[in-house]
């Protein structure tokens, strides 16, 4: 009888034991984040045409020089207006660049190839990274027409 009252007391503690580390008894549960993975980039591929390299989008609207969704775009070799005919993500596009403005970053040869004179006002395709901080990280720049 002896031996069954100290197995029942050990098997109580070690089942209090077991409760108290849980997780789900301190209120501690984890719990997912809202948007899972919301600050990743997400590869977006768009077709535009830049209209201005060395302008802002005030100078362009102003001179009405271009019409349809404009784009201010800064990067090391300066800014350019981009005008936006195409996106393949079109509602993540529109709530991330709200304030017309992106930065843009590449490596040189992808950055002259996309602000280049022989360039512009042809069709582009232009593939990259954009992240929820209104950065565009510019892998490819292809030349459609």
């Amino acid at each position: 009888m002896a031996w069954g009252a100290k197995g029942l007391t050990a098997s109580f503690g070690v089942v209090l034991m077991l409760a108290g580390w849980s997780p789900v008894v301190w209120g501690q549960a984890p719990r997912p984040p809202v948007a899972p993975f919301q600050n990743l980039n997400a590869l977006t591929r768009l077709k535009g045409t830049v209209v201005c390299v060395g302008c802002t989008l005030d100078e362009v609207q102003c001179a009405r020089a271009a019409s349809g969704s404009l784009y201010e775009l800064h990067s090391a070799r300066g800014e350019a207006v981009l005008r936006v005919d195409e996106v393949d993500d079109a509602a993540r596009w529109a709530s991330i660049t709200q304030g017309r403005q992106l930065t843009v970053r590449a490596a040189a040869p992808v950055l002259q190839a996309l602000t280049a004179e022989e360039n512009r006002f042809k069709e582009l395709e232009i593939t990259g990274l954009l992240s929820s901080d209104r950065t565009f990280d510019v892998a490819q720049v292809r030349v459609l027409g």
